[in-house]
């Protein structure tokens, strides 16, 4: 059977009841609310940890927060870039300058490619010109001889990040 291309995206203290998909009226998350209609949308999560350090170190490990203590993560083989790289993916990770999550504290561990923004003076996101950058770190990995997934993925994948983005933009 094929690969699936698999993209897990996390948003920080974001609210379910926020979110048009789970039922909110107002129209302020039509990049979300598309996204969940093609793919997986679940009903019932709930955050391992109290804070974004403990919550995403679940998220990375599938452990608890107390059976890993400590911050960040390290190279084990329970980290999920390395659960992904055994069966053979290539794995990007891009943080929007959340530096709880960043390289600082070992989450660039097992990425073939892990940008953080971290040496910028603002985070991706809040930057002019975040979106350029991520396409431009995109366009990058997707040149890789070792990723053989060419130009047409780059074109495909590019312009369906776009769509995602270019409301905010």
């Amino acid at each position: 059977m094929a690969k699936r291309n698999v993209i897990l995206i996390t948003i920080d203290s974001l609210r379910r009841d926020f979110l048009g998909c789970y039922g909110y009226t107002k129209n302020i998350s039509p990049a979300i609310d598309r996204l969940a209609t093609k793919g997986v949308l679940f009903e019932n999560a709930w955050a391992n940890g109290p804070n974004t350090p403990h919550a995403f170190k679940s998220i990375m490990m599938g452990k608890y927060p107390l059976e890993e203590p400590g911050y960040g993560v390290f190279e084990k083989d329970n980290y999920l870039p390395h659960i992904f790289k055994k069966d053979g993916y290539h794995t990007i990770g891009i943080v929007a300058g959340n530096a709880l999550i960043s390289r600082y504290y070992g989450y660039d561990k097992g990425f073939d490619v892990f940008v953080d923004f971290m040496d910028e003076k603002e985070s991706a996101m809040r930057a002019e010109s975040g979106l350029t950058k991520i396409l431009a770190i995109l366009k990058q990995t997707a040149k890789l001889k070792s990723y053989k997934i060419g130009n047409s993925f780059y074109k495909v994948y590019n312009a369906k990040l776009y769509d995602l983005f270019k409301p905010k933009y």
